[in-house]
């Protein structure tokens, strides 16, 4: 999602830039330095709601996405027959081609979500930060903007950035518990055999993300989730001062019940 087309930005740039401009134009155009801030403002805003919009996309497909597969099983057949065995194989294979095709669905949307909100939270110099300090031609009423807008990025942030924090933790949690009852419906299933169905359902699965021990785990998905905090006690991320008594009370709870699920998990 953008609020401008790309070409109109670049001819705000060209604009800022062009030397070759008329008084008048002059007069009322914007100098370099406020266009570079205003177009890295519009780039922050809309990837936040980039970011919204991909978690959107990965609730929709993790509230659509079943736990749990059909299996029939064959009674056609005696049991410790040939044919029964045949049959039974044919069922399993079936049963394992689609949870394995649910669960690369679900783990595919919720990388592109994750991926999306940590472009947020790990923005170089911090999301929506200005910089831009006074302005060059210093008077009362430049001053007086720049302390308003000032006040305006602030607030954003202070709204924007707790609520991705939140949307993020939902989204490594609520997959950690998605994951958990993909796994358990195996295991009410195949009883003992679980262990050969799950490898059958895991096999190579395409899942390229560095640092993830198995995305059938659940496990894996909690740790990623109480990486957050490294996330929100970063200072280079400055999200902490962003957030109030109770968005952090609430941070840290969720942080140790995450804690709590992994060890008994």
């Amino acid at each position: 999602t953008r609020f401008l087309p790309v070409d109109v930005v670049q001819g705000a740039i060209k604009l800022a830039t062009d030397e070759d401009q008329d008084e008048n134009t002059r007069k009322y155009a914007l100098n370099s330095d406020q266009v570079e801030h205003s177009i890295a403002e519009h780039e922050a805003l809309a990837q936040f709601l980039d970011a919204h919009s991909a978690y959107e996309s990965w609730k929709e497909t993790i509230s659509a996405a079943p736990s749990s597969a059909p299996f029939f099983r064959d009674r056609r057949f005696a049991e410790s027959t040939t044919e029964n065995e045949i049959a039974m194989n044919m069922e399993i294979m079936k049963y394992a081609k689609r949870k394995k095709e649910i669960a690369k669905n679900v783990f595919k949307v919720t990388e592109v979500t994750r991926d999306s909100l940590m472009k947020v939270l790990h923005c170089e110099r911090g999301w929506l930060y200005s910089d831009q300090g006074q302005s060059t031609n210093a008077n009362s009423q430049n001053d007086d903007e720049h302390s308003q807008r000032t006040k305006e990025m602030d607030m954003l942030r202070s709204k924007c950035l707790p609520m991705a924090v939140f949307l993020m933790f939902r989204v490594l949690n609520d997959t950690a518990h998605w994951v958990d009852e993909f796994t358990e419906d195996v295991v009410d299933i195949f009883q003992e055999k679980k262990d050969s169905i799950l490898s059958r359902i895991i096999g190579n699965v395409d899942f390229d993300s560095e640092g993830v021990s198995s995305p059938f785990k659940s496990s894996t998905w909690r740790r990623r989730a109480l990486l957050l905090s490294n996330t929100v006690a970063s200072a280079d991320n400055d999200i902490a001062d962003c957030m109030s008594k109770g968005d952090l009370s609430l941070f840290m709870n969720l942080m140790a019940d995450t804690n709590i699920d992994l060890m008994l998990k």
